[in-house]
């Protein structure tokens, strides 16, 4: 594991029951359109970043985008998003406008009062929105790129707003009957590696686009 990820874990905490999580899982089994790319865990990011580079530059916008990395570290399932965010703030710095990190995390209690914060201070940017999912065995490990906003909540039965222009989400774990239990059971290196994969993607490509 690299040290980055190691000082990282260190700041993950144990769910406890009643704490907000953020579960934005816009794809549970049987719901994966067919106009989305699928980067499988063990293929090389190409696939990936061709799709994210084509859909930016369908927006309407030649800035830089937003990055919306939602979700909480209080639940190792649910931390893709912050620990993704946490990857591109060191990255990245100050090139990309970056919300959720494991220090400050984008989760439930607080979408929609950050989502209209993004909007207000970002009129002209597009937003992709970036978070965990579940969906079957086969599928974990997987990376969706789409056009359009992702559902929060929708993994764990909670209604919240839609957000994003643009859409990355990764299979972390089976979508069941008890959405949260299977969260708590996730491997955080499965977490580690997708966020690896996902920080690269985003960096090739945003970092390329016309500010």
């Amino acid at each position: 594991m690299r040290p980055i990820f190691q000082s990282m874990c260190k700041n993950l905490s144990v769910f406890r029951r009643g704490e907000a999580v953020s579960t934005a899982f816009s794809h549970p089994v049987g719901t994966v359109g067919t106009d989305e790319t699928c980067l499988p865990f063990d293929e090389p990011a190409p696939l990936c970043t061709d799709r994210l580079r084509r859909l930016l530059n369908e927006t309407a916008s030649d800035a830089a985008p937003v990055i919306l990395c939602i979700g909480t570290d209080r639940l190792i399932g649910d931390c893709l998003g912050p620990f993704l965010g946490t990857l591109l703030e060191k990255a990245a710095e100050d090139r990309l406008p970056v919300y959720g990190t494991l220090s400050n995390a984008v989760h439930a209690l607080n979408l929609p009062e950050i989502y209209a914060q993004i909007k207000k201070k970002h009129p002209d940017r597009a937003v992709i929105a970036v978070d965990a999912s579940l969906g079957s065995r086969e599928q974990i490990g997987s990376v969706f790129v789409r056009s359009g906003s992702l559902r929060p909540g929708a993994g764990v039965r909670k209604a919240l707003p839609e957000a994003g222009d643009i859409s990355i989400t990764g299979i972390v774990g089976t979508y069941g009957s008890q959405p949260y239990l299977n969260l708590q059971t996730v491997r955080l290196s499965t977490i580690a590696a997708m966020a690896d994969k996902i920080c690269g993607c985003i960096l090739d490509v945003c970092l390329c686009h016309n500010i």
